[in-house]
């Protein structure tokens, strides 16, 4: 038997009104003692200048602190303003440090990353904190019982050294590192990691002697990473072992190379993962680790490097070896967003990757027939700029999968069949 519904009987004008008025009354006070409510609330949490920025990040709760830490990072990727850190980068430096050794995981490295732009902002270790910085990461880097964060210090530890410049703690943090690689204990995969690109982060900055006595002596251990089930430790290790070959071809010493033992051994294993097709990876991770290792390959055979290049307000930037991609690729993982203003004004950062000194933007007002010949849709301008993008879509599509935009032709031949 189908239910009934009882119909409503609708309401009189009268009624309609007094509910209304109820309602409008009903809210009025809500929003009265929701605003009572939100002036009672503290406001650490909004932070309005750069000095209430350094004044909250020594608060007392660890909410406050994370908060102001976050604003601080967020202020120094948009703007880079040494002068801001002039009159108070000890107090800043201080806060972050404390907040590195007392809080919990996501402060760490909330304070890792704001440390990095602190002293990348700077462009140098302040003096009286030279050892304590050091001193502070590396023992944390040791003894830190939660592996994320112990992957985040290893990852600053490397930076620390690279901007210091000085060779006895460049040596100090790869001996740190290499203790990642040997311990008895199997090390976490984000520890491991960390270690592999720190040390060719490290590599960078040694000559071919250097290397020679500390570096190739660890290809057989870059080479059992190859197997590794983790496929950015793979990666990273490969480009160690490009990183290397890359300075014996430029050094004339490579015909040893070919006659040292295991040499054939990773070479296979090299040539094995570039051209995998194990069905258990993902398309886009299979192709990806087709590209990265197959310019490994050309780079440990023939000496060739691919060469990375794009734009930063229209001054074109090209990276044409290991050392500098690598740099590069370093400092954006730490810099984040930030990468982009540093490697305009950073005079640093600019040296690092061989750049010119200084930046200054080139823009300049068009005219009115320059600007209808650009915006225009007829306009011969724009016709052959849309012809360039048709016949660059495909290769770009394929470079944007693989990870990098290699400039050199070739690189992606034999990708047909993937």
């Amino acid at each position: 038997m189908p239910r009934r519904v009882r119909e409503r009987k609708p309401r009189r004008r009268h009624e309609v009104h007094r509910f209304r008025d109820e309602e409008e009354e009903e809210l009025s006070s809500g929003e009265a003692q929701l605003t009572e409510e939100d002036s009672s609330q503290p406001t650490q949490a909004v932070v309005h200048s750069f000095d209430q920025m350094v004044e909250l990040m020594r608060d007392q709760r660890a909410s406050t602190r994370e908060h102001a830490i976050r604003d601080m990072s967020r202020y120094l990727q948009r703007l880079f303003t040494p002068q801001s850190l002039q009159d108070c980068s000890q107090t800043v430096i201080e806060n972050l440090l404390s907040s590195i050794k007392k809080g919990q995981a996501p402060e760490i490295k909330k304070a890792l990353q704001c440390l990095c732009l602190v002293l990348a902002t700077l462009e140098e270790i302040p003096s009286i904190f030279h050892p304590s910085i050091f001193d502070v990461l590396s023992v944390l880097a040791i003894d830190h019982r939660v592996a994320a964060a112990r992957a985040d210090i290893l990852s600053v530890v490397a930076f620390v050294a690279l901007l210091s410049g000085d060779p006895h703690q460049l040596s100090e943090v790869q001996q740190l590192l290499l203790g990642v690689f040997n311990s008895p204990v199997q090390p976490n995969d984000e520890a491991l990691l960390a270690a592999v690109r720190g040390w060719g982060l490290l590599a960078t900055q040694q000559s071919h002697n250097q290397l020679l006595v500390s570096g190739f002596p660890l290809l057989p251990t870059f080479s059992r990473l190859l197997q590794h089930q983790h496929g950015a430790i793979r990666s990273a290790a490969g480009e160690n072992i490009a990183l290397l070959y890359e300075m014996r071809w430029a050094a004339n010493t490579m015909g040893s190379a070919t006659e040292s033992p295991g040499w054939h051994d990773m070479m296979q294993r090299v040539r094995d993962l570039a051209s995998e097709n194990n069905r258990y990876i993902s398309k886009r991770n299979r192709l990806e680790q087709r590209v990265q290792f197959r310019a490994y390959c050309r780079t440990v055979e023939t000496g060739f490097v691919p060469s990375v290049s794009f734009n930063i307000q229209r001054e074109p930037v090209v990276l044409d070896s290991w050392r500098r991609i690598k740099q590069y690729d370093y400092l954006t993982m730490l810099l984040e967003s930030g990468m982009a203003v540093h490697l305009q004004h950073n005079g640093w950062i600019r040296n690092a990757l061989e750049l010119e000194p200084t930046f200054e933007s080139r823009i300049t007002p068009l005219t009115k027939v320059e600007k209808r010949r650009f915006v225009s849709k007829s306009s011969s301008t724009s016709k052959q700029r849309y012809l360039e993008r048709s016949k660059s879509r495909g290769s770009k599509s394929i470079a944007m999968t693989g990870g990098r935009y290699f400039v050199e032709t070739g690189l992606h031949d034999g990708l047909d069949d993937v």
